[in-house]
């Protein structure tokens, strides 16, 4: 009898091995590997990664935009090559605002369902140097935040105006906290109006 109980539970573990597997892991991530893209994105470093309408997942890159639509990737430079540091979805617009390298600006999507950007600033040649390492917006705000070292500059996405805040000494790691700006000037924690 004993025999013939191990002969049956050998070939239900044989024949039947996934009602015995543990698939719920803690620590134990799925990870989808996609094909090789040859569109630059598997070349370039990812700076920021943001998730917009329908589950589009887009990435703020060295070379421009990079979006993931659930099925197909692209990328779009804008009017030049972007270097990308930053990324915010706007839930109330419907549209991604990238910072860059000397200039911040938004993506909108077209009828053709392609990307194109509009510059919103940019720096001249005479300013210093700016790189917008943070983009970020308070829940229901229309105030859109972008942040370098030497100022931050606030884009209401409604009238299209441009404010600046100016840094006492340098603007670093910007946060969006229960509805409040904050960010760090030198050794100072400072709380920004949204």
């Amino acid at each position: 009898y004993m025999f013939r109980f191990s002969y049956i539970l050998l070939a239900v573990f044989l024949f039947f091995p996934e009602a015995f597997a543990k698939t719920d892991l803690p620590g134990k991530r799925y990870i989808d590997l996609f094909p090789k893209l040859d569109i630059g994105i598997e070349r370039t470093q990812v700076w920021d990664i943001e998730q917009g309408i329908n589950g589009y997942i887009f990435l703020a890159t060295n070379e421009g935009l990079g979006v993931f639509d659930g099925t197909r990737w692209n990328l779009y430079g804008g009017e030049s090559s972007l270097i990308i540091r930053s990324l915010y979805y706007c839930q109330l617009t419907n549209e991604v605002y990238s910072g860059s390298v000397n200039e911040f600006g938004k993506w909108h999507q077209n009828r053709f369902g392609e990307f194109e950007y509009i510059t919103l600033f940019r720096s001249t040649e005479s300013q210093i140097n700016q790189e917008f390492w943070r983009t970020g917006s308070p829940t229901e705000s229309t105030n859109i935040y972008f942040q370098s070292d030497h100022a931050i500059y606030v884009y209401n996405a409604i009238s299209g105006e441009i404010q600046s805040i100016r840094a006492e000494q340098n603007f670093r790691y910007m946060h969006i906290v229960n509805n409040h700006v904050l960010v760090q000037d030198g050794n100072w924690l400072m709380s920004v109006d949204s």
